[in-house]
């Protein structure tokens, strides 16, 4: 592979291990992890204990003064915690400053201290146990919290919390906090430059793009305006996905070469940020990360409902080129390919090499820039000289290439994943003279597809059918929502709000026809619906009329008890009989809700009796009694 393909950064790591060992101390190899105080001094007016790790708790105050700041360090050790109780019944004190560098205020640590009214507190601290001040005895069972006591410190913070928790007055020095797991950032209103500074190790937090109708509550929207510059300092690995966005009066960003990735959309809707240098250690830029402007809007679509019947709103993405923007960094990185891959954004190169005249054209090209997972692309192989190739590919997002060599003038593979790639083909003549030419392939995921479908689409009323929820292509696991209401209705009702399940049991209180819907969606968040008719038919209709008997002497009469189960709507009953021997039925009662009839039979033979039951859909059932007339 040619070497400007691959930037490598070579570490060197010292490390150095060290044994304590001191009379009254044979058991700190059993503290590990723990601060463990291993000597204890005074500092002026200040008690203190060095810990295992180097570090400074201030244990007591002997002072009078009434205002103090503490040190941020002693003999050249940090010092990092004030310990419980450690100023306690100091009644002179009035205000107290805390230095940068303090992580840690014990409980208690300032209690008693009744006349104490301000502390100014550094963002550097990331606890404060419960009455570390603001507190005084009052009782035995009672403490009381100090008049007017107030709290100096940045938005965001430890301090901020402890005031709002406590019910402190506060007064905010800026805004500080945590942007990653173990990164942290500030920005102190005093600065008029606007400079937000970033420190730490490891990856910032992704966040989303912001609706345009829902308040946001991202890490840095709240004071976004107040943001002129960013300073990323060395140790932090990744810049996050929309972290930025509608940061108007960003202008600048300092980023470190331990960044090896910029999220998507990090500074979209930066639109004073038209400059922005890349190292070669960034290895990813994911899309609309710089130079463009995009909306979040909500889609007019009714028909989601979550488990307790509340509209679920769902959002579109829209992007805009943000023109006039220039990118610097270095030819085939990623700031190149990114360049590229958008084309209203200049790029500008740093690297000695750029601009030199090629000594031939390299003129390969690929079958088709955009495809769909799973299908192939062809790399076709041309230059204006006689030359032999090499194909390297990856993935926007990879940092390693893929090498290949090609024998003949077309080089075929089919990417794995749906994502940008970049492929480079570098053209080699018979002096030994390169000449490289940059590609750009999008890979779509396969179109979301709802293959949901029904058990049945015809039922009569009582019987279930189940909704089997299915779905191909799209990205990630699938969640299913499923709706329905009467075709004569307009509101629907939710059955099942987003989730894995995709057998779904539904079975209909009334007869008619329904409308069924079926949202699928994906990890991504794109949705595609499917409808279904389904016809619900009443219960059948069943006649149980019965006869008083089947045998009656000449001139007796016998009773027939009309009634009926099923159907749907109020019965009525038609009677009809004859001799067995003839063709035609008399008839005894027409349609009627009378229930029971009384027949008379005139001759010594057999009679066929016949009851007619019909509902108030005109459905209607049939059943057939035989009497015997006897002397």
């Amino acid at each position: 592979m040619k070497n400007s393909k691959v930037w490598r950064k070579v570490l060197a790591v010292s490390l150095a291990a060290a044994m304590l060992t001191a009379t009254g101390f044979s058991s700190v190899g059993s503290y590990i992890g723990t601060s463990v105080s291993v000597s204890a001094a005074t500092y002026g007016d200040f008690n203190y204990s060095v810990d295992n790790d180097n570090t400074i708790t201030i244990t007591g105050y002997s002072g009078s003064g009434d205002q103090v700041t503490i040190p941020s360090t002693i003999d050249g050790k940090s010092v990092t915690t004030i310990g419980e109780s450690a100023f306690k019944d100091c009644t002179s004190l009035t205000s107290v400053t805390i230095g940068n560098g303090v992580t840690t205020i014990k409980s208690k640590a300032f209690y008693n201290c009744n006349a104490l009214t301000s502390v100014t507190i550094p963002a550097s601290v990331t606890s404060i146990e419960p009455k570390a001040f603001g507190y005084y005895y009052y009782s035995k069972t009672k403490d009381k919290t100090v008049s007017g006591f107030t709290i100096t410190g940045f938005t965001g913070s430890e301090a901020k919390e402890y005031a709002a928790i406590n019910g402190f007055s506060f007064y905010s020095l800026g805004y500080a906090g945590k942007c990653g797991e173990n990164v942290s950032y500030l920005l102190e209103t005093s600065d008029s430059e606007g400079i937000l500074h970033i420190s730490g190790t490891g990856a910032m937090y992704d966040e989303d793009m912001v609706a345009e109708d829902v308040y946001s509550y991202g890490t840095f929207y709240a004071f976004r305006d107040s943001i002129r510059k960013v300073v990323i300092g060395d140790g932090v690995t990744s810049v996050g996905s929309y972290l930025f966005q509608k940061c108007s009066n960003l202008s600048e960003v300092e980023l470190p070469d331990s960044v090896s990735k910029i999220g998507e959309g990090a500074f979209i809707n930066c639109p004073s940020l038209t400059a922005l240098t890349l190292m070669p250690t960034v290895t990813s830029v994911g899309k609309y990360a710089f130079g463009y402007t995009g909306t979040n809007e909500e889609v007019e679509d009714y028909d989601d409902y979550d488990e307790y019947g509340d509209y679920i709103p769902t959002y579109q993405k829209s992007y805009n080129p943000l023109n006039g923007c220039t990118l610097n960094g270095y030819t085939a990185t990623a700031a190149q390919f990114y360049a590229d891959n958008n084309t209203h954004i200049n790029f500008h190169a740093l690297d000695d090499n750029a601009g030199l005249q090629s000594p031939f054209e390299n003129t390969s090209t690929l079958s088709a820039s955009e495809i769909t997972v799973g299908e192939s692309i062809t790399v076709n192989l041309s230059a204006d000289t006689n030359c032999t190739y090499t194909v390297l590919y990856k993935k926007l997002s990879d940092a390693q290439w893929v090498e290949k060599h090609p024998s003949g003038s077309t080089y075929t593979f089919t990417p794995a994943k749906a994502e940008d790639y970049n492929i480079c083909v570098i053209a080699t003549d018979s002096n030994g003279n390169t000449v490289e030419k940059d590609l750009n392939l999008i890979v779509n995921a396969v179109p979301l597809v709802n293959e949901s479908t029904l058990s049945a689409d015809t039922v009569t009323l009582g019987d279930s059918i189940t909704i089997h929820g299915a779905a191909s292509g799209g990205k990630g696991k699938y969640t299913y929502a499923v709706y329905y209401k009467k075709t004569n209705n307009t509101t629907w009702v939710l059955k099942q709000g987003f989730r894995t399940t995709a057998n779904v049991a539904f079975t209909p209180s009334a007869a008619g026809e329904y409308n069924i819907c079926v949202t699928v969606k994906d990890e991504e968040g794109s949705f595609v619906k499917k409808y279904f008719i389904l016809s619900v038919k009443s219960n059948k209709l069943l006649n149980t009329s019965i006869s008083s008997a089947e045998t009656i002497r000449k001139g007796s009469a016998f009773r027939v008890a009309c009634n009926a189960e099923g159907g749907s709507g109020k019965y009525t009953y038609a009677v009809y009989y004859k001799r067995m021997t003839d063709s035609n039925w008399t008839t005894k009662q027409n349609y009627s809700s009378n229930a029971f009839v009384s027949i008379t039979p005139s001759k010594l033979t057999k009679y066929n009796v016949m009851v007619k039951v019909k509902d108030s859909d005109g459905s209607i059932s049939k059943k057939y009694f035989t009497v015997n007339v006897v002397k």
